[in-house]
């Protein structure tokens, strides 16, 4: 595969990741079938609360830019890590140091535990 192959594979499984999040967050209502948008609360956590509860739906490593993909699509305000992401990059080395997440192969991150 070429390499723009594997890009075009990484951003297309993150939106179907992202969409069916999105599905997660749906109640429907048993007796009148209505279905109600529950309101996404990781917009509300601290920064570093929210990688860890983005993290915690994988099973296998992710690339740093998928992650920030991820957070950005489940609707976590990006501008409170900084200009340019840099407080997402400490809040991760940060993590890191404290072995709650590994770090793999490149710049792929997991979970511990």
């Amino acid at each position: 595969m070429v390499i723009s192959d594997i890009a075009a594979l990484e951003a297309k499984l993150a939106a179907l990741e992202s969409h069916v999040d999105r599905l997660r967050w749906k109640f429907q209502c048993p007796t009148c079938k209505h279905t109600y948008a529950h309101a996404d609360p990781i917009s509300h956590l601290k920064p570093s609360e929210a990688v860890v509860a983005c993290l915690r739906e994988l099973d296998r490593p992710i690339g740093v830019g998928v992650l920030r993909t991820k957070l950005e699509a489940k609707g976590y305000p990006m501008e409170r890590f900084g200009r340019r992401y840099s407080y997402f990059y400490t809040i991760l080395c940060r993590l890191v140091e404290a072995n709650r997440v590994e770090r793999h192969d490149g710049d792929e991150v997991l979970l511990t535990g």
